[in-house]
């Protein structure tokens, strides 16, 4: 294993080599527990700022096997099997299977199935517009990203923010309203953060809400930009340290004054959408999903920038300004509330919207109530961002994607399961937190679909990338096309859209103690 550290800030690299040695034993162990045990592995390690070092670490090698292949859905059953072996010999391709199963979930098991060699990601995706026109529904993958791939090749990026450093660890949101998504790299900079990586996960698509909202729980210093989804964790910031919430809850609700209540089903998103899901207690999450509510009432504080869209089912979104007084008012079609103003955007079959109207009628006042049992996130200095599937918890691998919301049946639809499978068991792009036992944060973000430089993990693997740095709990953030890390204002990794780095909903940063940094 290699170690390089740059000259910093006039001092003597030699002075600085021997003052990390003495301070605090290697974070990365000599061997990931990646691929071959006798992979060739690199560290190399730069100081950002006192208490605040970077290191990146690079694994294995090109998979000289490695070949595009076309590869089945999520098989099932007797009946499902005979089907893509049918199709695979239709095509003449010899098929092969491989086992898998979502988290710990003994229900959850299933087959994929695999063949074919094609040179070029154009040639198999030849190959399966071939299949769709015979009804066989068979997907262009790379064979590198299977973990039977044990050569590699990884390139992983860790930050570590030592307890004591007086670094700040927050998140960062998007400006709001329309067009609100932004780089991890533009928000780094307007926060004149030392290191960046993107959050959590947030809508992308109009259908699916306001591209940039988060899609789960947003809290930025002590404000509630984003209400819970059920059932799903999350990661507070505060004070320059880190919890994973394995649960996080967040009642909201009108306090009226004569004392009664009107339960807030959401806020800052469309009427009728929750991106995925787990609105209520009784329901549970489903990732990369968005569900329907015929029956919604959402919450959008002053100055918000976000215009309630019309609501799902060709039902109106009936609108009520809210002024500081408290006073309720009804906004015809088109009008815009005043900048002090916030508003109560109510589907209009909702059982509670008579209701809403016989008290804004009386001029009963409301307040704006937000609940959680977690201590402090709604206070000053709080952040607080969605993430998922929780990798490890009290120095225990956890394994809870069903419950979290990566499960396979649980809707009816074949594409779903596949997205799953994909997203929870091949590899790709990673970002993640990591809490050691001394408290020291740990930012890591592991680039992928890159088949020459870094194939990317699967989520065990990445469970087990955050035990072996010594993670005490962790939490998967936002990946694929997402991942990013930006030091000092630049972009450090290469994200796997072709497009370049990706503007993204939300990003968690550190800001140095006063006067450090490079």
């Amino acid at each position: 294993m290699s170690r390089t550290t740059p000259f910093l800030a006039g001092v003597p690299v030699l002075s600085l080599m021997c003052t990390l040695a003495w301070a605090q034993p290697a974070l990365v162990p000599d061997a990931l527990p990646l691929g071959r045990a006798k992979l060739p592995q690199s560290v190399t390690s730069e100081t950002i700022a006192p208490g605040i070092d970077h290191y990146r670490v690079r694994r294995g090698a090109a998979d000289k096997s490695g070949t595009w292949m076309l590869m089945s859905g999520v098989v099932t059953t007797p009946a499902g099997t005979a089907q893509v072996r049918k199709c695979f010999d239709t095509l003449g391709l010899k098929a092969s299977s491989a086992a898998f199963h979502m988290g710990a979930s003994e229900q959850q098991r299933y087959d994929i199935f695999s063949g074919g060699h094609y040179p070029t990601r154009v040639a198999a995706q030849a190959a399966e517009a071939r299949a769709r026109a015979l009804q066989c529904p068979l997907y262009a993958r790379h064979s590198s990203e299977d973990d039977a791939n044990a050569s590699g090749p990884w390139m992983i990026d860790v930050v570590a923010l030592r307890p004591g450093s007086g670094g700040a660890l927050l998140a960062a949101a998007g400006p709001q309203g329309p067009g609100l998504r932004r780089q991890t790299s533009s928000l780094s900079k307007a926060a004149g953060a030392a290191v960046a990586v993107n959050g959590g996960f947030f809508v992308e698509r109009d259908e699916d809400g306001f591209p940039g909202q988060p899609s789960g729980i947003s809290i930025v210093d002590g404000k509630l930009n984003s209400g819970a989804v059920n059932d799903r964790p999350a990661a507070l910031l505060k004070q320059g340290a880190a919890t994973i919430l394995r649960r996080i809850d967040m009642a909201i609700y009108l306090q009226w004054q004569d004392g009664s209540r009107t339960t807030i089903d959401g806020l800052n998103r469309k009427p009728g959408i929750v991106r995925n899901c787990g609105r209520d207690p009784q329901e549970k999450p489903v990732h990369d999903h968005t569900c329907s509510y015929a029956d919604d009432v959402v919450y959008f504080p002053a100055g918000s920038g976000f215009a309630p869209a019309t609501a799902r089912f060709g039902a109106t979104a009936i609108r009520f300004a809210i002024g500081t007084d408290g006073m309720l008012r009804r906004l015809d079609a088109g009008a815009t509330p005043a900048a002090t103003e916030a508003t109560l955007a109510v589907t209009s079959v909702s059982e509670r919207l008579p209701d809403i109207e016989r008290q804004a009628a009386r001029h009963q006042a409301a307040v704006l109530k937000e609940e959680s049992r977690v201590p402090g996130v709604l206070s000053a200095g709080a952040y607080v961002v969605n993430g998922g599937p929780t990798l490890l918890a009290a120095g225990q691998e956890m394994r809870e994607e069903v419950s979290e919301g990566w499960g396979i049946h649980v809707i009816d639809d074949p594409k779903h399961d596949l997205l799953m499978h994909d997203w929870v068991n091949r590899r790709n792009p990673r970002t993640a937190i990591g809490i050691k036992d001394d408290g020291t944060v740990l930012l890591v973000t592991v680039d992928g679909h890159r088949h020459d430089t870094s194939v990317g993990l699967t989520i065990e693997e990445l469970r087990q990338v955050l035990k072996a740095l010594g993670a005490r709990d962790a939490l998967n953030l936002d990946g694929g096309g997402s991942t990013a890390m930006v030091l000092a204002g630049r972009l450090i990794n290469q994200p796997s859209d072709l497009t370049g780095e990706r503007a993204v909903g939300d990003a968690v940063m550190i800001r140095p103690a006063q006067g450090g940094g490079k």
